[in-house]
């Protein structure tokens, strides 16, 4: 009996596209585990072998999923509007709800193994499109003149974002934080951490002070706890 995914792969030459979709419903019920060449091909409803014709691997599959997962993500983050700092805000916001809602997808797009694709240099322009998105909204706000320490920031803010998501799909949040365990409290919270992150201005920065010499890493000896008297730790401000 003939599937509507095999008559759309075979009668609307959009194999690839439903080879796709097949692959994101597996993902959501099984997880990368369940993606496999054979297993998208059957719930697409086309022979074994069909997905050979777009995918060499399950390397190359991954690496498709990841690219598309970044094209959403960049859509997510897209239509976002308002002063600079409201605007950042809400693209934040989107991105831990984004990731928060398409756990699976958002662990493939981030998946160690994309490096070995051969497909990897697609989903690093996919990626890099939506870092430039975060690039321009945070140096809407960054105290930092130059475009590399704005760069720099914009790093910071998606790294601060994707480890508090990385920290909640881990677990770890609620019993850190049982209130922050929420669709709608820690996107915004997220958010909020991301825009401060982003009006920090380079010189707070404690690495830079250090690489700096801002700040003396202490010596071997310097032992602050040894050298004082007790009585003076005690009476210290």
């Amino acid at each position: 009996m003939t599937t509507p995914s095999r008559s759309v792969g075979q009668h609307h030459g959009d194999l690839r596209a439903g080879l796709l979709r097949a692959a994101l419903d597996l993902l959501h019920e099984g997880g990368a585990e369940a993606l496999t060449l054979r297993a998208v091909a059957r719930r697409a409803g086309v022979s074994p072998g069909a997905p050979y014709h777009h995918f060499a691997d399950k390397d190359a599959l991954l690496a498709a999923v990841a690219e598309d997962g970044f094209v959403r993500l960049h859509a997510a983050l897209t239509e976002r509007c308002g002063a600079p700092a409201a605007r950042l805000r809400s693209m934040c916001a989107a991105y831990t709800r984004f990731a928060l809602s398409n756990p699976a997808l958002y662990a493939v797009m981030f998946h160690p193994d994309l490096g070995q694709s051969p497909t990897m240099q697609s989903v690093a322009a996919a990626a890099l499109a939506t870092f430039e998105q975060l690039i321009a909204a945070v140096a809407a706000v960054s105290p930092r003149p130059d475009p590399q320490g704005q760069r720099e920031a914009a790093l910071l803010v998606w790294a601060t974002a994707h480890g508090a998501v990385v920290l909640q799909l881990g677990g770890m949040v609620r019993p850190l934080t049982p209130s922050l365990d929420d669709t709608t409290r820690l996107p915004a919270q997220v958010a909020a951490a991301c825009v401060g992150v982003a009006l920090c201005p380079a010189d707070d920065d404690p690495l830079a002070q250090l690489t700096q010499g801002a700040v003396d890493p202490p010596r071997r000896g310097d032992d602050p706890l040894q050298e004082t008297p007790p009585a003076q730790l005690l009476d210290a401000p």
